[in-house]
Parts: structure tokens; C-alpha cells; sequence
């Protein structure tokens, strides 16, 4: 069971998933051409591979359009999904398309309706299907975890090494000071940016974590991440979330896993996540911004 809680990508890439989904379903066709199994071999029709090759069309195009649906409007899902929950999300997509090739073999005339044999092709085709794509999110996993671990292993050596401990001053703005305004103009804060370990949204209001009078402190602005972001002047504070913006300079530790990555400060035991929309950036970032 600790397996399905495991971090996973909650991701979506048109072209790269439109590949994917329609390989699928010429797979499916193939498949049902080549083998006809299910006793299709007994069935008798002058349009019997043009019904197969409308079953990988019918996989296809239900399968790609639902997943682009469920990430355009589900996004807020990304930050907690787990393995889990993207076997459940594949077998949800396969059970909709079992559905949806029944109601194909309604139309064409191969099978009456009746709830024993709506459960019976459902049902099976549901199980058959469940080892495999289980396998396959596994193995995903694995390759997705030793990618990213390789990676943070790598960084962290540099900063175990002190490679990355100096600012370079070349990078830096003789004024290191930020002020940053709140949506209604009036409300400010100005903060050294080296004080700054990240900031993160919350509700309306953005929160800035940072080290003033010794000590690890909160402050609340009401402001939108993106207002903010728009008001730094400094290179080592860098978006690494949708959610997020961390100093990179103030970075102790990466730690990676399936889904990307976590950053890691000496000052607190929080950590703040990494997408992977932005974990190029970021590793390019503790490699090179702070080198002397």
C-alpha cells in the first residue's frame, strides 16, 4: 500500500500524449486484427476490420480527449498525486472505453443489450487490462525516481562541496533590497533578498518566509505570486512551483522522487516542491548561479 501513496507526475504534453493515445489505439486494433480473440474469428462480416480498426479509433479518441479534460480542469490535483491515484485514473479511462465499444457493438448489430453481457465485457476487459497498466505505471515510477534521485545526487555533491555556497557578485544588483506591493499599492514590504528562503501562495495573500532579527519569520501580503514575482530584481529568487518561489541561495539540500523534486533550507524543516515544468531551470540555477 505504500507503493500506491508514492509521488507521481500529474502531468499532461498535447503532442507528446496525442502520440501516445493514438499508438494505443492502433495497438488495440492491431491487436484485435491480428489475434481476434473473444471468438471474434467466428464472426462473419464483410466490414468485420473496419469494426476492428472503430474499436482503436474508439480507444483513441476517448481516451486522449479525457485525459486533456481531467488536467485543464483538475490541475489543482497535481501537488498530491500519487501512484495510486494514476492507476485508478488509467482504469477509469479503460473502463469508459469498454463502455463506449459496447455501445459500438449495439450499433453495428453483434450484441443485444442485456446487463449480464454489458457487466460480463466490461468486467473482463477491466481486469485484463489491470495487470499492464499496473506493471507499466511501476516501471514508470522506478525510471521516473532513479532519473530525478541521479540528479539531486549530483547537485547535492556540488553543494556538499561548496560550489554553490558563494553569491557571485557579478549576478547581483548593487541593491539587494526588494519592495514588494501589495494589489492595493498602498501596502509594502521591503526585505534584504538574501533574508528570503521562498515564497508561496495562499488564498489571495502571497507568504514570504524569512529570516529577520535572528529568527524565522512569516509575513502575509495580500498579493498574487505572479504580482510578486513581476516586483524581483534578483536572479536567485526563481519560480520553482506554480505555487513557489524559492532563493536558490538559500537552498542546503535537494531531494528527488518520482514526481520531481523538494528543496530543502537549513533555517526550517519545510520544504518547497519543484515541478517539472520548472526543474530544468532550477537545477540550471544551483549549478551555475552561485559559482565564483
Amino acid at each position: 500500500m505504500n507503493f500506491l501513496q508514492q509521488p507521481f507526475p500529474f502531468e499532461f504534453h498535447f503532442k507528446k500524449d496525442l502520440f501516445g493515445h493514438f499508438s494505443v489505439g492502433l495497438l488495440i486494433a492491431l491487436f484485435l486484427i491480428i489475434f481476434q480473440p473473444f471468438g471474434a474469428w467466428q464472426w462473419h462480416d464483410p466490414y468485420k476490420m473496419f469494426h476492428f480498426s472503430m474499436f482503436g479509433v474508439i480507444s483513441f479518441l476517448v481516451s486522449f480527449s479525457s485525459s486533456w479534460a481531467f488536467h485543464t480542469f483538475f490541475k489543482s490535483l497535481e501537488d498530491n498525486w500519487t501512484v495510486g491515484k494514476q492507476i485508478a485514473f488509467i482504469m477509469s479511462f479503460v473502463l469508459l472505453i469498454l463502455c463506449c465499444s459496447f455501445l459500438y457493438t449495439l450499433v453495428i448489430g453483434t450484441n443485444e443489450f442485456r446487463l449480464s453481457s454489458f457487466l460480463l465485457f466490461c468486467l473482463s476487459g477491466f481486469f485484463i487490462a489491470l495487470v499492464p497498466v499496473t506493471v507499466n505505471i511501476f516501471f514508470m515510477y522506478k525510471n521516473y525516481q532513479a532519473a530525478h534521485n541521479k540528479e539531486a545526487d549530483r547537485i547535492n555533491q556540488q553543494l556538499d562541496e561548496g560550489l554553490a555556497s558563494e553569491i557571485n557578485p557579478a549576478t547581483l544588483p548593487s541593491d539587494t533590497h526588494l519592495i514588494f506591493t501589495a494589489e492595493n499599492g498602498k501596502d509594502t514590504l521591503r526585505l534584504p533578498g538574501e533574508s528570503i528562503l521562498y515564497i508561496q501562495s495562499s488564498d489571495n495573500y502571497s507568504e514570504i518566509k524569512h529570516i529577520g532579527d535572528s529568527r524565522l519569520q512569516n509575513t502575509l501580503l495580500r498579493s498574487s505570486l505572479k504580482r510578486l514575482e513581476g516586483q524581483i530584481t534578483v536572479p536567485y529568487l526563481q519560480r520553482c512551483h506554480r505555487s513557489s518561489i524559492v532563493n536558490l541561495n538559500k537552498v542546503k539540500h535537494i531531494q528527488g522522487n518520482a514526481q520531481g523534486y523538494k528543496l530543502h533550507f537549513a533555517e526550517t524543516t519545510e520544504t518547497v516542491p519543484v515541478s517539472r515544468n520548472y526543474s530544468e531551470a532550477i537545477l540550471s540555477g544551483l549549478e551555475g548561479l552561485k559559482k565564483a
